[in-house]
């Protein structure tokens, strides 16, 4: 047996060596060739001519647009799975949205997203030219600051910050995952969702008590020129068969937001110049105010004629009303502008249109990321679920403890100084708060025979559904003063007094909010001590107390109000007695 000699790694690759090039050809075989050094192109190379070719990358187009298209579906995949958790950790917010928009009339609250994506489509082409360039510290921040509200609006039952949370969530996760300048292509998008948000609601509520008396004077003013008789008394019209009253709702404030909604997106897609965009915004907001007016007019000059509903006949005179001729204006002066707009040139917006592109072009312009920018993407998607997915598991398994009252109302004193109470059935109660917990309703009087209306509403927790303050409390706050009432212990409470009407036997509401035994009048006080409360304590309780004061005309009133302040001054401390 002869024993063959040892081949040499350097003799081997001698003689077979395997050349990969980039043709979409398989890799030829090729023989007795000696070994090479690495060129300068970066293949291996021989000094026999022969070489094997080792490319550092892969620039073959197929495997390129290969390697692209798994990226694109592992991406997708990742965006996918960020906005089921993303809906999972707002669902709450999501789902309460909808009842809000058909019990404060604000339909358009359903259109507002569709306009919004249509914004983001008509968009695609600039989008598909930006680069992505994840921002990982000021996304994370925002992203972090969205979770913030999310939870102080969720174990204080502020709903607001949890409408706020939905809108700045969206901005960090855009300036999180795709960078800045994706952020500023899809501003217009984002903003217009703050109109489907019943946060401008809360902005506008100052606004609500001027519109109603300027809405109020205005009618008034067109029906003395018609030669309608009528006399205005602040928010209430009196008519020679009916008083009417300018409410919150007929403010027309509502109706205006819902007039921009559309007037937004409508002047950006259809005008091409600041100044015609303008014009129809601003317009439509005028021709709204106006409508209001005629509303309250059309209804007071149908119920002289002895017209069946207040609202005319199918209720075309309610609010929407302003709403719908509005949007009737606003596509009117669309088109009207739109066809004057050639006569000025100078102040036309030049559009790029950027060209449609096609999926080899499409691939090509796609610049090639390298492993940093991958990294980024990464990096900023991990850091997007673990706040998402730490939020969702925080939100599921929180629950506000209750509290209960410290005695039953049932027993409260049915005698308070000289005043004897009788217990009412609670369903006939003008004002309840929604979804309480517990409830008083006791009728007073006094040896005058002055009547005392005493209302409690108590939450041992609060939620979306049954919050303090809420609609119905808010609307009271329209129209009414502050009044400092001192107590037999040398302490001085804020409450409200609402007076509906300078008329004889109209009632007098007198009303505050209170918690942890504090006496709170102003609502946003009582909400910032309902996150104070939560945060400190895992608490959301509060209650609701309204005292109705009927008065009996000018000459009695004052002492009225004398011998109401006594019971006010002995109702504060037995409630505490009984109020947590």
């Amino acid at each position: 047996m002869r024993r063959r000699a040892p081949v040499s790694s350097t003799a081997f690759l001698s003689r077979r060596t395997l050349t990969v090039d980039n043709s979409p050809h398989q890799p030829s075989m090729t023989d007795n060739l000696s070994p090479g050094s690495v060129e300068p192109n970066g293949t291996i190379g021989s000094s026999g001519g022969g070489y094997m070719s080792l490319p550092l990358r892969p620039s073959s187009p197929a495997i390129l647009a290969t390697w692209q298209d798994r990226r694109t579906q592992i991406r997708t995949l990742q965006v996918v799975f960020l906005i089921v958790v993303f809906l999972f950790v707002h669902r709450e917010t999501l789902r309460t949205l909808p009842t809000m928009w058909v019990d404060h009339d604000r339909l358009e609250g359903f259109l507002v997203p569709l306009a919004s994506l249509f914004l983001v489509w008509r968009k695609r082409h600039q989008l598909a030219a930006l680069t992505p360039r994840p921002s990982l510290v000021s996304g994370a921040f925002v992203t972090l600051l969205a979770g913030a509200l999310l939870v102080l609006g969720k174990v204080g039952a502020v709903y607001v910050l949890q409408e706020i949370s939905l809108l700045v969530s969206i901005i960090g996760l855009v300036l999180l995952l795709l960078g800045p300048s994706y952020l500023t292509a899809l501003c217009l998008p984002i903003a217009l969702l703050s109109f489907m948000l019943t946060i401008l609601e809360d902005l506008t509520n100052p606004l609500h008590w001027p519109f109603q008396l300027l809405t109020a004077r205005q009618a008034t003013a067109i029906m003395h020129l018609v030669g309608f008789p009528a006399l205005l008394d602040r928010q209430f019209i009196v008519l020679p068969h009916i008083t009417l009253e300018v409410a919150r709702v007929c403010s027309g404030i509502n109706y205006l937001i819902s007039v921009l909604a559309i007037a937004l997106p409508l002047a950006h897609l259809t005008l091409r110049t600041w100044p015609g965009r303008l014009a129809l915004i601003v317009s439509g907001v005028a021709i709204g105010i106006v409508a209001n007016w005629a509303r309250i007019v059309l209804i007071a000059l149908w119920s002289a004629h002895g017209g069946q509903g207040l609202h005319g006949p199918f209720h075309v005179l309610q609010g929407m009303f302003v709403a719908w001729v509005g949007y009737a204006f606003l596509f009117l002066g669309s088109w009207l502008l739109s066809r004057a707009e050639p006569r000025f040139p100078a102040c036309r917006l030049e559009r790029s249109v950027s060209p449609v592109p096609t999926q080899e072009n499409r691939r090509a312009a796609t610049p090639e990321e390298g492993p940093a920018a991958c990294a980024a993407w990464h990096r900023a998607w991990g850091v997007a679920v673990v706040v998402l997915v730490a939020l969702s598991a925080y939100l599921y398994f929180y629950a506000g403890r209750p509290t209960v009252l410290r005695m039953d109302l049932a027993a409260f004193p049915q005698h308070i100084g000289d005043w004897i109470g009788e217990t009412i059935p609670i369903r006939d109660a003008p004002l309840r708060m929604s979804g309480a917990d517990a409830e008083l309703l006791r009728s007073y009087r006094n040896r005058e025979g002055d009547a005392l209306q005493v209302y409690v509403g108590y939450l041992s927790s609060q939620s979306p559904g049954k919050k303090i303050p809420n609609d119905a409390t808010g609307e009271l706050h329209g129209g009414a003063d502050r009044v400092t009432l001192g107590l037999s212990t040398g302490e001085s409470v804020v409450i409200n007094d609402r007076r509906f009407a300078r008329e004889r036997n109209t009632p007098r509401l007198l009303f505050w909010y209170q918690t942890d035994g504090q006496i709170v009048a102003d609502r946003y006080r009582m909400k910032l001590a309902t996150m104070r409360n939560a945060l400190l304590s895992g608490r959301t309780h509060g209650a609701f107390v309204s005292v109705r004061l009927d008065t009996r005309g000018d000459r009695d009133s004052e002492r009225q109000w004398k011998e109401a302040e006594r019971f006010l001054q002995a109702l504060v401390p037995a409630l505490r007695a009984y109020l947590p």
